[in-house]
């Protein structure tokens, strides 16, 4: 997902909830889901080229990818699944 904007990146959470780490471009709707331990961020004004780079030295040391990929899964089931973000709704309401 390399958009210059976006306003609810569900194919990323979607892959994410997969446990792909996923490609995503440097934006704010982004950066909440994806960061260096679940995925890559790219910065759409920069070369491509250090990014490869890095995402083939984490696909050839596989434990770094499988633990990107492990992450990805745990952020969704931690911050967006329904039976664990109702509750944190919950509280949130109660405060007001």
């Amino acid at each position: 997902n390399v958009s210059s904007t976006e306003g609810i990146p569900v194919s990323i959470m979607e892959a994410m909830s997969c446990n792909i780490p996923v490609i995503s471009s440097k934006i704010e709707a982004n950066e909440y889901l994806v960061n260096e331990n679940n995925g890559y961020l790219i910065n759409l004004k920069k070369s491509f080229t250090p990014l490869s780079k890095l995402i083939n030295n984490d696909l050839e040391n596989k434990k770094k990818y499988f633990l990107k990929s492990k992450k990805a899964r745990m952020f969704i089931n931690e911050k967006l699944v329904n039976k664990n973000c109702y509750k944190m709704f919950l509280v949130e309401l109660k405060n007001i």
